[in-house]
C-alpha cells in the first residue's frame, strides 16, 4: 500500500480539479502541478466513479491496482521533476470503461486498464517534455 505521505488529500484534489492544468489522455484525465520544493516525492491520487463501477469494494481494488501500476512502472525515474497528480477516467471513454468492467473479470480488467493507464502515463511524459522545452 501507499504511504500517506505520498497520497493527496481531498483539499489537494480540489486544487488540481479548479487548477486546470491537464492532460487528457486517450482513457484517462491527468491533473497535476508541480510539488513543492521541501517534499522529497511525488503525490498522487486515483477517482474511479461510482457511474462506472457501483461495489465499493471493487473501486477499491481497482484503486489499490492503480498505485501498484504506477509503482511498477516507477513514474519517479520517468519524470524528470516531482508532481502533486490526480488520475481519472476519461469521460469521453465511459462507455467502453462500462463494457469492461460489464463482466467483472479480474483476468481482463487488470491488465486491460494497466495498458490504458500505461499508454496515457507516457502520452503525460511526452507533453511534459514539450511543455519544458518551450
Amino acid at each position: 500500500m501507499l504511504p500517506k505521505t505520498h497520497k493527496l488529500t481531498w483539499k489537494t484534489v480540489n486544487f488540481l480539479l479548479r487548477r486546470r492544468l491537464v492532460v487528457h489522455g486517450r482513457y484517462f484525465s491527468i491533473f497535476f502541478v508541480h510539488q513543492y520544493p521541501n517534499i522529497p516525492h511525488s503525490q498522487r491520487g486515483f477517482f474511479v466513479p461510482k457511474a462506472i463501477v457501483k461495489s465499493a469494494a471493487k473501486r477499491n481494488s481497482l484503486r489499490r491496482r492503480f498505485y501498484q501500476d504506477v509503482d511498477t512502472h516507477n513514474l519517479q525515474t520517468l519524470l524528470s521533476k516531482k508532481y502533486r497528480f490526480f488520475i481519472r477516467p476519461n469521460k469521453r471513454s465511459e462507455d467502453k470503461w462500462l463494457q469492461l468492467v460489464a463482466k467483472w473479470d479480474k483476468k481482463l480488467i487488470f491488465p486491460t486498464i494497466s495498458r490504458w493507464l500505461l499508454e496515457d502515463i507516457k502520452l503525460f511524459i511526452r507533453k511534459q517534455k514539450s511543455f519544458n522545452k518551450s
